[in-house]
C-alpha cells in the first residue's frame, strides 16, 4: 500500500465489504513512517473473504498489491494404515493456500477419531518432519 495511505483511507477502501472490528497501518517504531502494510480485522469472517478476492493483486494509488505466491499446507490427521498420517499440499498462491486452510481445518473425515488439522506449513515444521520420515506425502495444486 501506498506510504501516505493512513487507518481512514484503509477503512474507507474496506468497509465497503461489512463491518470492520479494527484495522492498523503498520508504522516504523521511531519515525512512525509506515512500512507500507496493514491489517483489517472484519466482524464476519465472510466479508474478509470477500475483501481478499476483490482486493488480491489490485493496482492502489499506482501500487500494485502483489500476490504472494507459492504456499505450502500441512495437513494431519489422515487416515492411513501406515504410521504417518500427514500430508504436506503445496499452492500455487498462498490466498489458495488459506482457502484451503479455513476451510478444511477441524474438518471430521469419515472413520477417523481426530478432526484433520490444517495449517499453513514453516521451514522449520518441513525440516523438522524430514528428518524424522522415511517418506512423505506430497500433492501439488494451484
Amino acid at each position: 500500500m501506498p506510504q501516505n495511505m493512513d487507518e481512514d483511507e484503509l477503512n474507507a477502501m474496506f468497509n465497503i465489504f461489512g463491518p470492520i472490528a479494527r484495522s492498523k497501518v503498520v508504522r516504523q517504531s521511531k519515525t512512525h513512517k509506515s512500512l507500507c502494510y496493514g491489517f483489517v480485522q472484519f466482524e464476519a469472517a465472510e466479508n474478509a473473504m470477500l475483501a481478499q478476492i476483490s482486493l488480491n493483486g489490485r493496482s492502489l494509488r499506482g501500487k500494485r498489491n502483489s500476490e504472494i505466491k507459492h504456499a505450502t499446507v500441512f495437513v494431519t490427521n489422515l487416515p492411513n494404515d501406515e504410521q504417518q498420517n500427514f500430508a504436506f499440499i503445496s499452492f500455487v498462491s498462498r490466498f489458495s493456500a488459506a482457502l484451503a486452510t479455513s476451510s478444511m481445518h477441524g474438518y471430521q473425515l469419515e472413520n477417523c477419531l481426530m478432526p484433520v488439522m490444517v495449517k499453513l506449513a514453516t521451514r522449520s515444521m518441513n525440516n523438522a518432519i524430514y528428518s524424522r520420515s522415511k517418506s512423505n506425502h506430497f500433492v501439488q495444486t494451484n
